[in-house]
């Protein structure tokens, strides 16, 4: 006994043959119980089939449906409407996966190429323009209206200061009222300035010897931004994954270089103008808590 194994290779035929030479294809697709084979089936089995890549004119498929039911033929009917769409969709696309249902229920992100932008691809100078533009704009209004370029660095370092301070704590007091809570209201500050404070405010250094609950959330985002900047560096210098981690590195140390002066605040003054070291500890521990929690996480 000498078995004989055939394998297919449709691939092949055009090599063998014109397409204009190509054999007739009958295809049968039977159907008997809506319940048991839905129609929405039935048609995805019809239409990937008529979606093949052959010649239209020799490929005829025949539906044929004992149950002779009324819901598969309403199908068919609608899905007559979306061949006159899907089929010419697929060959001027080349679209691989033919059958409307896996195509339409694929989790695979077709824009996914277009976000995962590297440094090394021209597309990335597409955005440096962008982030580059709108603060070389904001920097040229600034200093054409009698500005300076130090005082539009604080200004612009001011907002991002006042996101998790102010506007955290404006937003709670807001929702806190809506909901007819009780508030903080707010607490009466020294107006004395003394002559340390004076200077201070006439060298451009920030005061932050008043304790606030506010300083909290900043200081606890700056020192996660240093963190995380420093954690990055050493994985780029490590593995070498520049491309991959260049936007991420970019934004903490944009952050790391707006955050000097808190930073100095925190570990460095000694003056009474110094961030209270409450403040300081409590962030540090919040953040060295972050750290050891995500680091678990991943491993």
């Amino acid at each position: 006994m000498n078995p004989v194994h055939r394998h297919e290779h449709p691939e092949h035929l055009e090599k063998a043959l014109d397409r204009r030479d190509f054999p007739g294809v009958d295809i049968l697709i039977c159907t008997a119980d809506p319940y048991k084979e839905p129609p929405t089936d039935v048609i995805n089995t019809a239409l990937s089939v008529m979606a093949y890549d052959y010649q239209a004119e020799k490929l005829s498929v025949y539906v044929t449906d004992d149950g002779g039911s009324e819901l598969t033929m309403f199908a068919f009917m609608e899905a007559a409407r979306f061949g006159r769409l899907w089929l010419p969709f697929c060959r001027e696309n080349k679209v691989i996966e033919r059958c409307p249902h896996a195509y339409f229920s694929s989790t695979y992100d077709l824009t996914a190429k277009t976000l995962e932008i590297k440094v090394s691809e021209p597309w990335f100078l597409l955005y440096a323009f962008f982030f580059l533009g709108s603060y070389g704009q904001d920097c040229f209004d600034f200093i054409s209206t009698r500005g300076t370029f130090r005082r539009w660095w604080s200004d612009q370092r001011m907002w991002l200061m006042r996101a998790p301070s102010a506007f955290g704590f404006g937003m709670v007091e807001y929702i806190s009222k809506c909901l007819g809570m009780e508030t903080h209201g707010f607490n009466v500050t020294s107006k004395v300035m003394e002559d340390e404070q004076s200077q201070r405010y006439d060298n451009g250094i920030f005061e932050f010897g008043v304790a606030s609950p506010m300083f909290l959330p900043l200081a606890s985002l700056v020192t996660l931004n240093l963190v995380a900047f420093l954690a990055g560096a050493v994985r780029v210098f490590e593995d070498g994954a520049f491309n991959a981690f260049f936007i991420q590195m970019f934004i903490a140390g944009f952050g790391v270089l707006n955050s000097f002066p808190i930073y100095g605040a925190m570990f460095l003054r000694r003056d009474s103008g110094r961030m209270p070291i409450n403040t300081t500890l409590t962030s540090t521990l919040i953040v060295g808590t972050l750290f050891v929690l995500f680091d678990k996480i991943h491993v």
